[in-house]
């Protein structure tokens, strides 16, 4: 089959990513769930012709009025979202040493989706969420799959879910972003995960992976950064800290200065980009101190987050800049949603898109030398070497440590 647009409904938007991906692929989204009015205005702004729904907060209790909200919903072909990520993100069980999965209220979410599922029975249902909805300790999986076998059971349907956790640096993205897919056919396939596209030995796949400088290089001309505000503390260390980075360079273990104890900070403090390394995840919600900066030492300006996930040039944020940020963070990159949408085409016997790749960046093959790296202020040399981290830890805000224990924050 050719030139056969599979409709999609959806769900939990964002700014868009995911469904920029999937319309690059070949869908045709007639229309969009969500509930955040920053983001919504961002869909108003790039796609005027998607229908938003009047009621943006999806709940089980309402999911036949949002319905009703968007004409065409009930024949569309695919139904698609990413739900809330928070009930299964490692940043929260860092940060609260709990990870409460299905049992928090936002999972709710993924049961309305597929109240919606139920109603409509599209051809393929597709959820997107973080590495820990698949964990076995969430029971995200394992309801769906009960979700669904109801489902079949009432309506006749056959749905299996296809369970993929794929790196976005395989798929054209030049960032470390791994994420979980699970799709589901109405008529039973299982379906192995789409191949890569981009693989750190070329000769494997069509391209080689994407780094920082292959995406933002030509955008490295200040005009268009946020500087970095100087009121935090420890933000002066960041002309010390060399390219590809982080606080760890300042520990016993490092180069630097030895001002901080090994692994007594979370990953992404004082965390630097790299032009010749793929860029590491970006966040929704980063602290004063939370990376990835850009090797300028100052942090990314929003066109440089929106290249890192692969969004079109052209597409718009609304809001702030810690808004924008947060839509950014939280979206789906354009390339690995245009692959995985692809594959799902070509599952179903219809040809995607021929420019379905055209989110994707070129490789400039060779960027320059790093950065310079300037001494740490006097302020910090000379200190007391702090202790080291003795155990794993779980993150400053751990509830029920057992004291005695090696778990110490």
């Amino acid at each position: 089959m050719e030139g056969c647009p599979i409709r999609a409904l959806s769900l939990f938007t964002g700014a868009g990513g995911l469904d920029i991906g999937l319309e690059f692929a070949g869908f045709d989204t007639i229309g969009a769930v969500e509930a955040d009015p920053q983001a919504r205005q961002t869909l108003q702004l790039n796609k005027p012709n998607w229908v938003l729904s009047q009621t943006p907060q999806l709940r089980e209790d309402n999911f036949e009025r949002v319905l009703g909200e968007i004409p065409g919903a009930q024949n569309c072909e695919a139904l698609i979202g990413g739900p809330p990520c928070q009930p299964f993100s490692k940043a929260a069980q860092w940060s609260t040493g709990k990870w409460k999965g299905r049992s928090d209220e936002r999972f709710s979410s993924v049961v309305a989706m597929l109240e919606i599922a139920k109603a409509i029975k599209p051809q393929v249902i597709m959820i997107e969420n973080v590495p820990g909805f698949a964990s076995l300790k969430s029971g995200a999986i394992r309801s769906i799959r009960a979700k669904l076998g109801h489902i079949n059971r009432t309506e006749g349907t056959n749905y299996r879910l296809n369970v993929w956790e794929l790196n976005a640096l395989n798929y054209g993205v030049p960032q470390i972003r791994n994420r979980i897919i699970c799709v589901a056919f109405r008529d039973g396939l299982l379906l192995a995960p789409p191949i890569h596209t981009h693989s750190a030995q070329p000769d494997t796949c069509t391209y080689p992976v994407l780094n920082c400088w292959d995406a933002i290089g030509d955008l490295d001309n200040g005009t268009e950064a946020e500087e970095v505000s100087q009121s935090a503390k420890w933000l002066d260390l960041l002309p010390s800290i060399p390219e590809g980075s982080n606080y760890l360079f300042h520990t016993s273990r490092g180069d630097g200065e030895p001002i901080f104890g090994w692994r007594t900070r979370y990953w992404s403090f004082l965390l630097k980009l790299a032009k010749a390394l793929p860029s590491w995840t970006l966040s929704a919600s980063p602290g004063p101190t939370t990376g990835p900066f850009h090797w300028s030492n100052r942090r990314l300006s929003i066109r440089e987050q929106a290249r890192l996930q692969t969004f079109p040039d052209n597409w718009r944020f609304a809001g702030n800049y810690r808004v924008a940020t947060s839509q950014i963070g939280n979206a789906v990159p354009c390339a690995l949603a245009s692959a995985v949408g692809a594959h799902i085409l070509e599952s179903l016997q219809i040809s995607p898109k021929e420019d379905w790749q055209r989110s994707l960046i070129p490789s400039k093959r060779v960027c320059p030398e790093p950065h310079p790296t300037e001494p740490a202020p006097m302020k910090y040399r000379g200190c007391s070497i702090p202790a080291d981290h003795p155990g794993p830890g779980k993150g400053p805000g751990a509830k029920n440590r057992v004291l005695n224990s090696t778990e110490v924050s």
